[in-house]
């Protein structure tokens, strides 16, 4: 239930009970109503100010309303165990305010205690037993002010802006032409000249470098009705980091349209940028995508690290059984090896990890990309470029005149770059690339849906990894808990594999109190075998080929992942 329509039922139901058990007239009525929008207080402070009722008599009343019971903020603030529970950005936003921690029980003050969503969302935030009362408006925002706005809080600095982010906030709906709001329709000259004030190219320039801070992969700068929302997803979960006017908006967007070398004036249609940006002296890659929402344009810019940062397999967590099969896949002197995996689960990451490992002087390396995410030494890459004809088929035909011996293409999103493909791996070139599939037996079903004849399949597929990524319990807070092993046996762990210990992350400053930090890849490595390869030629169905692979020895994500917790 939204805040807006609980107050007009709160209203109406208080003043039923006024007109019917107190006596109060219709124009006594409109009159405190009249009152209350002068002094902007709300009616229920107003009864009491006026001695229409006790507070005691208000209590029950909003407790008899609410069914949960009203707090007064005015008597003790706020504890700080509570505080540092809740972003600023979260209290500010869903007009709340935690008040007390107790046996592991968050009590949270709202104005809407009936908002049962915004209850799910902080206990999930918080990992913590929510409980509400009811506290009007006005004394949530004074608490709010004495907890929040007057104290430092590095604790959540993670979820909220720091200090110089604060203060270019200050400066852009303070300074400038922006004092007054923005006209709803700029001229681009006028746009321009906005994107390029100092308090918007500081504003924009410290949301890019608190996504550095934060190990965030993605930055969401998108608008609602009355607000303009900045979210970053730090190890694959979204996180509100910040709250603007929207009156920002078309500045903010037209400022990282500058940078990225993107139309102004076009706001109807999606477009694609990018650029880069040093940070301390470092070279980092935005990819930027405005698309246009109801409200407004919407920005999500890719944050791309060029230093590419795993030296070896190893590191991207794969188990010594898959590490071996890899190393088995990557000494065959020609064939296929596939990557797979729905989008955002590491295939490029593990696609330039294997490159790493390939790379040779002695060998002629040559990748097809979009976008080159990592830079490699001794790999020639080459960047797609569709909108001219420059497709994955087009420049594996013309890769082929290269005299290569490694070839990477970036995805294999159709018949004609797979047939190609596949040809590739059989005149002798070993060939990398990547496929949308939930597992690796179904990256072979892929392939022939795609037109691939099984027999070639068979001759070509040296090996498939699939993958997903998990968070990994942070290490600075990392705990055991207790569990019932009885509940497990049978359910996720065999009988005799039930751990003896399971961790979580209590949560604490350095993973920003989420009780994770980074992500480790679960894999499910499947080498070819002549086995397989005889069964593709039979074009057997994918619940046979399923458990041929099984029966190999395939070891699935599930049991990867599995086998990942047993270890912590």
């Amino acid at each position: 239930m939204g805040l807006k329509y609980t107050e007009q039922a709160r209203r109406e139901f208080i003043r039923t009970l006024l007109l019917g058990v107190y006596g109060f007239s219709s124009d006594q009525w409109a009159e405190l109503i009249r009152k209350a929008e002068i002094s902007k207080c709300s009616v229920e402070k107003l009864l009491v100010q006026e001695s229409v009722l006790t507070s005691e008599e208000l209590h029950d009343m909003l407790e008899r309303f609410h069914k949960v019971p009203t707090v007064e903020l005015d008597g003790s603030p706020p504890e700080e165990e509570a505080i540092r529970l809740v972003p600023r950005e979260i209290a500010s936003y869903f007009k709340l305010i935690p008040y007390r921690l107790k046996d592991h029980q968050l009590f949270l003050a709202m104005n809407d205690p009936l908002d049962v969503e915004t209850i799910d969302r902080i206990e999930i935030l918080t990992k913590r037993k929510v409980r509400v009362a009811y506290a009007p408006l006005e004394d949530i925002e004074k608490a709010f002010q004495a907890a929040y706005e007057t104290k430092a809080r590095p604790a959540i600095e993670g979820f909220m802006t720091d200090a110089l982010l604060e203060e270019a906030v200050e400066m852009v709906t303070t300074e400038g032409t922006l004092e007054d709001g923005l006209p709803e329709k700029l001229d681009i000259t006028s746009l321009k000249a906005l994107s390029e004030e100092a308090p918007i190219v500081k504003l924009a320039n410290l949301i890019i470098t608190k996504a550095f801070q934060s190990r965030a992969s993605d930055i969401h700068v998108e608008p609602t009705q009355k607000e303009l929302l900045v979210r970053l997803r730090v190890d694959g979960i979204l996180r509100l980091v910040l709250t603007l006017s929207k009156q920002v908006h078309s500045p903010l967007i037209s400022r990282f349209k500058v940078m990225a070398g993107m139309d102004i004036s076009e706001r109807r249609l999606s477009q694609d940028g990018r650029c880069e940006v040093n940070v301390k002296g470092h070279l980092y890659d935005l990819r930027m995508n405005t698309f246009p929402l109801i409200h407004g344009e919407k920005l999500v810019i890719r944050v791309l690290d060029p230093r590419f940062s795993y030296d070896n397999l190893a590191s991207l967590g794969l188990s010594d059984v898959n590490l071996s099969r890899v190393g088995e896949m990557l000494r065959r002197p020609h064939g296929m090896i596939l990557v797979t995996g729905p989008t955002g689960s590491g295939k490029s990451t593990t696609s330039a990890a294997l490159l790493s490992e390939l790379k040779s002087v002695e060998k002629n390396i040559i990748s097809i990309e979009d976008p080159v995410e990592y830079f490699l030494d001794l790999v020639n890459q080459s960047q797609m470029h569709s909108k001219i004809g420059f497709t994955f088929a087009s420049a594996l035909r013309a890769i082929l005149r290269q005299d290569p011996d490694i070839i990477m293409v970036g995805e294999i999103r159709d018949a004609e770059t797979a047939e190609i493909a596949i040809h590739a791996a059989l005149t002798g070139h070993l060939v990398l690339s990547t496929l949308h599939t939930n597992d690796s037996p179904g990256a072979l079903i892929r392939l022939m849906d795609m037109g691939i004849a099984s027999y070639l399949a068979s001759e070509t597929l040296v090996g498939i990894i699939a993958q997903r990524l998990l968070r990994k319990i942070c290490e600075k807070c990392k705990e055991p808990y207790p569990f019932d092993p009885k509940a497990l046996a049978g359910r996720f762990f065999k009988e005799d594999r039930v751990p003896e210990k399971l961790y979580r992350g209590r949560g604490c400053e350095a993973c920003q109190y989420v009780g994770y930090s980074g992500r480790i890849g679960v894999y499910e490595v499947l080498l070819v075998t002549d086995r397989i390869a005889s069964m593709l030629r039979e074009n057997v169905d994918a619940e046979a080929l399923k458990k041929k692979c099984a029966a190999e020895g395939l070891k699935t994500l599930r049991e990867d992942a599995l086998d990942k917790v047993i270890q912590g």
